[in-house]
């Protein structure tokens, strides 16, 4: 059986690896260390892992800026088909629109707001998936950016 700090730590683990890979564009690697993390520790991994992306991406942006904790940032989103930064979430998919605005929330410290997303997203296995790959791609694109991290 395994303990609470051992699930955790094994969720840190599989979640650095998804992002260091996803930071790479290494997509299948990243998403084989996703699945790892719901298949092994199921809900708690998962939510683990969320919370876990969106504070690397805060903590990361809040060093470089000098930013204090809890003070709101508000997402934007690059459209590769314009060529052009966008601050309107309604013209990004859905599950990008999520990310930003869960990561917006966190930023805030909105516990209300984050947790009303959480729950937004249900339970279905590929709603989750594909809502949580998406946070996966955008913290580390954006992170990418951040570090001028090499392809």
């Amino acid at each position: 059986m395994t303990t609470p700090d051992k699930n955790r730590a094994r969720a840190f683990d599989l979640t650095t690896a998804a992002l260091q890979a996803a930071m790479t564009e290494r997509w299948v690697a990243a998403g084989s260390a996703l699945t790892a993390i719901n298949t092994e520790l199921g809900g708690a991994g998962v939510a683990y892992a969320i919370k876990a992306l969106c504070d690397t991406l805060i903590g990361r942006e809040r060093e470089l800026t000098g930013t204090e904790d809890g003070t709101p940032i508000r997402p934007a989103w690059f459209d590769t088909d314009r060529n052009r930064l966008s601050l309107d979430a309604d013209e990004v998919p859905v599950e990008a629109r999520w990310a930003g605005r869960l990561i917006a929330a966190r930023a805030a410290m909105d516990r209300d707001s984050y947790d009303a997303l959480i729950a937004a997203v249900g339970t279905d296995g590929r709603t989750v998936a594909a809502h949580v790959s998406a946070l996966l791609q955008m913290v580390a694109l954006t992170l990418r950016e951040l570090e001028e991290v090499p392809r």
